[in-house]
């Protein structure tokens, strides 16, 4: 007997419009000591799956039909008594915010110690002693259980609820996206501990997250999801090996990977958005998207059918799975016909900033500091008689050059979108120099008309498109309000840019958009139209703070080859901050490696991302997941924790954590340079001695002017 049998169930939310229906007919099972892995776009039903089996659906929402079976007991007809004894005591769950789950008034061991006492009727010692094993076992040390939330990383916090989540030591834990948000080292070390937890407690885990490579390294089978319909389900090497869904296959080719041999510049994305589930009519619900769809797919619902031992698929065609295969690889078969439109600024009338191609400014940034002041108190001023700062950037260089990207990557707390954000003058530069062509941008004010033409030139596009769109202004008066404020044109011009700049970001036909709100629009919509009040200014470079982090795999794919066209179309330079190496294969034309504050290796990106050299980049890019069940990694683990900003440790800040560490790694600082026959700049003594370094420090040569 499998240890939870979901049996056709269905899922609706009771709104004004109708009912919306979250999830339709859903089975599968899961047995002791398997991994089951769920993955599809935001809205597809994965969460709202877990919840039911929790019994905490929102108050609108209700099972409709089917059967939860776990140990004797369907959980969708149980009443509150009897899922308040299993949830936490045997089904556990691990979310996707730590900081929003932990109570931010009280000690993370209080919170692990009430949940084992709610549940479990013992002396408080008993509970504590259990707190401290089952931290130890996530990795963290029993000290910082008196610490509260905001006294821990995002890594550690994440890990503080896993303790949580195995205290009582369920029968099976579900993790609903416990990596989002978190770097990619961070992400790698949460995954491979839940896995080894799983395998060696022999425990049912379920996985629930949109990044399939996290699902094909850890998970035993797969549950593949879209607008509340099962669309593919087997195991994890049938599914993503052997794909017959087309869903399927377009998750699958939309997903980057560091690992390709051969890297095409532009990734295939999935057009369109899933559909509105209010009253559902017949048909495929992937019909509208899917480029192989017929007639019939608009007129009959496909059912789950058996297309290998113990693998099923929701397709009209399975017995065309080859010609699906080899046709869903080409981005031609996705993009629709007709999308692009594209055209020079130059054409626009007004157009009185832009500038020669060949005497196009770069962007030169050199030995940049940004420094914060921390806070202290009055004693402790007094008694250190000096003032602590955070380093978040210390004596960052690089080129920016019009048509090129530039890929700043590292932990979280690295000081890559401080970077950006100083280079764009939203943070005030603490030393350096900060140069487009003859303007020291270092040197301007906060505000008047040669800084407000430098924003002109220089624009940002912020990671979370709902947050950096004003909710009361349409799509047209939020790329309009840039205009006005910089002064360009009369209304009838203004109206023409902003057609044109929402043409230019794929939202066609433009004035379909003009007078939506950003509610009105979906995640990857959003950040179009804030990528065209961007571009709506023509910049010469524009600084990408993760602009697809909080995206779907299929909408990334479409906004990252939007960025690349457009700079490779419009001429601009752009720096693109991330934490997703996967990404900057196919973006970036050079990548630049960061660790508290310092680059520690830039180069060239196939260079850097393949043949990283410092140990550092080293166990960055061995922490990416690859999607493809075949593929085995050598995980790099790193010991320690990342040294603070606040006193950064002399000598190299890698030195605490490097397993090749040397003497003079803890004395002094390596320089960025070139070794010999490299093609990539290392701050390593790896790579070349002290005395080079230290002369080479005394000439003020520039880091990173090789770039």
């Amino acid at each position: 007997m499998p240890l939870l049998d979901v049996r056709d169930l269905s899922i609706r939310y009771a709104t004004r419009a109708g009912d919306r229906h979250a999830a339709t007919d859903v089975s599968f099972t899961l047995d002791p000591g398997h991994y089951l892995g769920v993955v599809g776009e935001s809205g597809c039903g994965k969460s709202t799956i877990v919840k039911a089996l929790l019994g905490i659906l929102p108050s609108n929402g209700r099972v409709h039909s089917g059967q939860v079976l776990f140990d004797g007991t369907d959980l969708a007809r149980a009443d509150e008594s009897r899922l308040r004894q299993i949830r936490w005591r045997r089904i556990s769950l691990v979310t996707q915010s730590a900081m929003n789950a932990l109570d931010p008034v009280v000690s993370i061991g209080e919170q692990i110690v009430e949940a084992i006492r709610t549940h479990e009727r013992g002396a408080v010692g008993a509970a504590r002693a259990r707190a401290e094993e089952t931290f130890e076992m996530v990795g963290l040390d029993r000290s910082r259980l008196f610490d509260f939330p905001h006294q821990l990383s995002g890594g550690m916090r994440q890990r503080a609820m896993i303790a949580m989540a195995l205290a009582l030591d369920p029968d099976i834990v579900i993790g609903d996206e416990p990596t989002t948000g978190l770097d990619v080292i961070m992400q790698d070390q949460i995954l491979h501990r839940l896995k080894r937890l799983q395998a060696e407690q022999h425990r049912a885990m379920m996985l629930v997250t949109h990044n399939i490579a996290a699902v094909t390294e850890n998970c035993d089978r797969v549950l593949v999801m879209y607008a509340g319909d099962v669309m593919e389900y087997g195991a994890t090497a049938d599914v993503f090996l052997d794909s017959f869904n087309p869903y399927t296959l377009g998750l699958r080719n939309a997903f980057p990977s560091i690992r390709k041999t051969e890297v095409e510049r532009s990734l295939i994305s999935i057009p369109g958005a899933p559909p509105g589930l209010i009253e559902p009519g017949p048909g495929c619900r992937f019909a509208a998207r899917c480029p192989f769809a017929e007639e019939r797919c608009h007129a009959e619902t496909p059912a789950l059918v058996q297309v290998a031992d113990a693998h099923v698929s929701r397709c009209h065609f399975p017995e065309r799975v080859a010609e699906f295969r080899e046709r869903s690889t080409l981005r031609a078969t996705w993009e629709p016909e007709g999308t692009r439109q594209r055209q020079s600024w130059s054409t626009l009338a007004g157009n009185d900033a832009a500038v020669a191609e060949e005497h196009a400014p770069s962007l030169v940034v050199e030995r940049l500091q940004t420094y914060f002041p921390v806070r202290q108190s009055l004693v402790g001023s007094v008694i250190t008689r000096r003032r602590s700062h955070v380093h978040a950037v210390d004596g960052v260089s690089f080129e920016l050059k019009r048509g090129r990207v530039i890929g700043l990557a590292g932990e979280s707390g690295c000081g890559k979108t401080t970077t950006g954000m100083t280079i764009a003058r939203l943070y005030e530069p603490t030393g350096g120099t900060i140069r487009l062509g003859d303007l020291d941008v270092g040197r301007l004010r906060s505000s008047g008309g040669r800084t407000r033409a430098f924003r002109r030139r220089v624009q940002v596009i912020f990671q979370d498109p709902y947050g950096s769109l004003n909710p009361r202004f349409t799509v047209e008066q939020t790329v309009e309000e840039v205009l006005k404020v910089h002064g360009i044109g009369n209304a009838d011009e203004r109206r023409a840019r902003v057609l044109h700049a929402l043409e230019l970001v794929d939202l066609l036909p433009a004035l379909d958009y003009v007078e939506r709100y950003p509610h009105q629009l979906s995640g990857g919509q959003r950040q179009r139209v804030a990528i065209a009040r961007a571009i709506a200014l023509e910049p010469d470079f524009l600084i990408a703070d993760e602009p697809v982090s909080m995206l779907d795999v299929s909408v990334q794919a479409g906004i990252l080859n939007l960025l690349r066209t457009l700079v490779d179309e419009l001429n601009i330079g752009l720096l693109y901050v991330t934490h997703d190496l996967s990404t900057m294969r196919h973006i970036c034309d050079e990548v630049a490696i960061m660790y508290v504050g310092k680059v520690v290796e830039h180069g060239p990106t196939e260079e850097v991302l393949t043949r990283p050299q410092h140990p550092y980049a080293k166990a960055l890019v061995a922490a990416v997941p690859v999607p493809d069940p075949r593929y085995r990694r050598d995980r790099v683990a790193l010991q320690g924790e990342v040294p603070s900003a606040v006193d950064p440790p002399p000598g190299c800040r890698f030195a605490s954590r490097c397993p090749q560490v040397m003497d003079v790694c803890r004395r002094e600082t390596p320089a960025l340079r070139v070794p010999p026959g490299g093609a990539q700049a290392v701050a390593c003594y790896l790579f070349h001695d002290a005395s080079e370094d230290g002369a080479r420090d005394r000439r003020a040569v520039p880091a990173g002017s090789h770039a």
